[in-house]
């Protein structure tokens, strides 16, 4: 047997050795050690390959040649001062990855080359160092290329909890041990997890499959299962004390450890992301105190958006190859297209593609906060975003699409996988006009700056770039495996100008920039309210609202004589004698808008639309509730006076948490007729929603509206919002 060692690409051998064998007849296997010395050493930011060839020649002169590409790392879980950590060739690493299904367009099962390096450099551009093969063994061509351009892969076989029949134990102990086998001669494959979600503890076959596999390939992590807790399986909660559950082992160690590896999914996310994320330097979303083990959250914050769909029926159109859902994608642009066209929104939008992105910065956002408070944590290990690509009918919560195209500006998240940044963090972002927030600022540092430096800190208008409250604070840095440090806690920012502010931080080094960070806040003024507001509503609902919004209003009937300048709100069930079973050309409700009214409608608007429309007001054809998580759904704007002082043209991102949010009621209305100033998306559904609209009657108006005033009222925006619609003139 003779052996070279090149660099991948290079003609010059670096170490060559040979190796006597024995005499065989069909099989044989051979180990050989090999040392280089100054070996280039293989990471995500310098992926050095090198091929070896391996000759073997047979006395009688048979011969045959093999060749494959390798690279030098370690990877390994260690302690350091009581919290263990992932080290990658000696370095301390923080893994940042997202669950791909393996799903690709046109025949869905496998990529074409281009789109695997599009697969493998989406996720760089989005500042991620890993990738995960979710639910399935991956693509050979997707390793190929994770080696070559650097990117870590965590693998599952997919399939791995048939049954426990003698059948079902060989098949799946076949299926992973054919996988270590295939794969493990890849650098960028760090991770193996047998089973994902598994709800019970393993079986004393899958014990001895652990071990087998950790035997083919003991230079890997293997772990049991990545997994959810329901209430009937550890109460919830993955425990902190040793439990079958946390069944692994490590690298070049034959160990059975049953502690020290603590994974937990929350797989479903929160539709936007919301002022209580951040509450504290020691209270905030996915802050975990304990450091005793690897802290890995393994499947985390799906939010449904959707796919690229112009960028995808332009690749259509060029290709001519429809695929498995290519129709279902030119449906759902056209669906776009024509709502945008016919619904007034081209200005904000002027394409399908421009909405597409709005929507999936939401996503975008909400992901790029959520590594920030895992890095800022330092406790943290890794973190799986849910997910990678989306799907045609389920995951729409891919942070790509099927054709690997980001769903919205990677600097989004990329900003938050900087090697180093002053991380600033308000702990409300959304207020009211010389309302005082509270900010904390820490260190997100992967590069060991260390030692001592001035934190200056400062609001800015940006509008007119003025700043103020401009303070400087010395501060210490401590380096090495702190990855994410406190800088300086609770300093005020009373925020005086309406519109955005941002709250500006640099790290100084004598007078050179070391590092700078930012977090941005809305801030909304009180419209006063002029017009004369009624309220008609049996529950109450709408009464509470107006209170706790501080808007002064009288209580009425529908049945009361209004002035023809009145606002009338109303809202919930209906009035009996005024909808039910009366729909006379004389209803004195209509008439009172007809004459110059304005009715608004703010809660039961499916049950209201449903009355307009026997009374011929209202082209109503149903409603829809905008779903969660992986299927998705969210509200978008144009721009309109009702939105005065607030953001415009865009989706609902966290200026408007108070309605995006999945625990909110989120509702889409089918309502041709009228002004669409607000319209929705519910997940892959070929329509979009009105969520507000202004129907013209007669010299009077009717506002429509889907939106949870009930449950958003208390917030600036909100507030400001319903101030906007009861003064509205127009």
């Amino acid at each position: 047997m003779t052996y070279t060692l090149r660099e991948a690409g290079k003609p010059d051998i670096v170490w060559k050795g040979t190796q006597p064998v024995a005499e065989f007849t069909n099989q044989l296997t051979v180990s050989k050690n090999i040392t280089l010395k100054q070996a280039k050493l293989w990471s995500p930011d310098s992926p050095n390959l090198y091929q070896l060839d391996v000759e073997w020649k047979s006395r009688n002169g048979d011969n045959h040649h093999t060749a494959d590409r390798l690279g030098f790392r370690w990877f390994e879980v260690k302690t350091v001062d009581g919290d263990r950590m992932f080290f990658l060739n000696g370095k301390r690493i923080v893994l940042h990855t997202a669950i791909s299904w393996g799903h690709w367009p046109v025949n869905g099962l496998f990529p074409t080359p281009e789109l695997a390096r599009k697969h493998i450099l989406a996720a760089k551009e989005l500042g991620m160092n890993m990738l995960n093969f979710h639910r399935g063994i991956g693509q050979p061509c997707i390793f190929d290329l994770a080696d070559e351009l650097g990117l870590l892969i965590y693998e599952e076989p997919g399939g791995y909890k048939p049954g426990n029949t003698d059948f079902a134990r060989q098949w799946k102990r076949e299926k992973l041990l054919r996988m270590v086998k295939r794969d493990r001669n890849h650098p960028s494959l760090v991770i193996y997890n047998m089973i994902n979600e598994s709800a019970r503890d393993p079986e004393p076959n899958e014990i001895e499959d652990i071990k087998a596999a950790h035997q083919l390939d003991p230079t890997r992590c293997i772990t049991y299962t990545s997994t959810y807790f329901n209430k009937k399986f550890y109460d919830t909660q993955c425990p902190v004390t040793p439990a079958p559950v946390k069944m692994h082992m490590l690298p070049n160690d034959t160990t059975l450890h049953y502690q020290g590896w603590w994974d937990k999914h929350h797989a479903g996310g929160p539709g936007v992301y919301q002022d209580e994320f951040y509450k504290s330097p020691a209270n905030f979303q996915r802050y975990k105190k304990e450091n005793d083990e690897i802290i890995f959250y393994g499947e985390e914050g799906a939010i449904g958006t959707p796919h690229r769909l112009q960028l995808i029926k332009e690749e259509i159109e060029k290709t001519g190859e429809q695929g498995w859902n290519g129709e279902d994608m030119l449906r759902q642009y056209h669906a776009f297209d024509r709502f945008l066209q016919e619904k007034g929104f081209k200005e904000a939008f002027p394409d399908v593609d421009s909405l597409c992105r709005s929507l999936g910065s939401v996503s975008y956002y909400y992901q790029g906060r959520m590594i920030e408070n895992v890095r800022i944590s330092n406790n943290i290990d890794g973190w799986a975003t849910n997910g990678w690509e989306g799907t045609k009918v389920e995951n729409h919560s891919g942070i790509v699409d099927l054709y690997r195209n980001h769903k919205a500006d990677p600097g989004i998240i990329a900003r938050y996988n900087r090697p180093h940044y002053v991380a600033v963090k308000a702990r409300k972002k959304v207020l009211n006009r010389n309302e005082e927030t509270t900010v904390d600022f820490h260190l997100v540092n992967q590069v060991n700056l260390k030692g001592n430096y001035q934190l200056k800190v400062c609001l800015e208008n940006d509008r007119n770039g003025e700043r103020s409250q401009e303070q400087t604070f010395d501060v210490r840095v401590r380096g090495g495996v702190i990855y994410g440090q406190l800088l300086k806690e609770n300093i005020k920012f009373r925020a005086s100008h309406e519109g955005y502010n941002t709250v500006k931080a640099s790290l100084m080094k004598g007078k050179n920039v070391v590092s700078t960070g930012t977090d941005q806040l809305f801030v909304t003024g009180e419209k006063e309210i002029t017009a004369e507001v009624c309220v008609a509503d049996t529950s109450g609902n709408i009464q509470k609202m107006l209170s706790k919004a501080q808007v002064p209003f009288k209580e009425t009937s529908i049945k009361n004589k209004l002035e023809r300048t009145a606002t009338l709100l109303v809202g919930g069930t209906l009035q009996p004698g005024i909808v039910k079973g009366n729909f006379r050309q004389d209803d004195p409700l209509m008439d009172w808008v007809i004459r110059g009214g304005t009715l608004i409608i703010l809660k039961g608007a499916d049950e209201w639309c449903e009355y307009l429309e026997h009374k011929e007001i209202a082209d109503y054809r149903g409603s829809r509730i905008l779903d969660r998580n992986w299927f998705g759904g969210n509200f978008f704007v144009k721009h309109h006076p009702l939105f005065e002082g607030l953001p415009q043209a865009t989706a609902f991102n966290w200026e408007y948490q108070c309605f995006a949010s999945y625990n909110r009621h989120r509702e889409g209305l089918r309502l041709e007729n009228g002004e669409c100033i607000v319209g929705c998306y519910a997940d892959h559904k070929n329509e979009l929603f009105s969520a507000l609209s202004v129907l013209p009657v007669g010299k009077g108006k009717i506002i429509i509206t889907t939106l949870d005033f009930e449950n958003a009222t208390g917030n600036a925006v909100a507030n400001k919002l319903l101030r906007n619609i009861i003064e509205y003139k127009h």
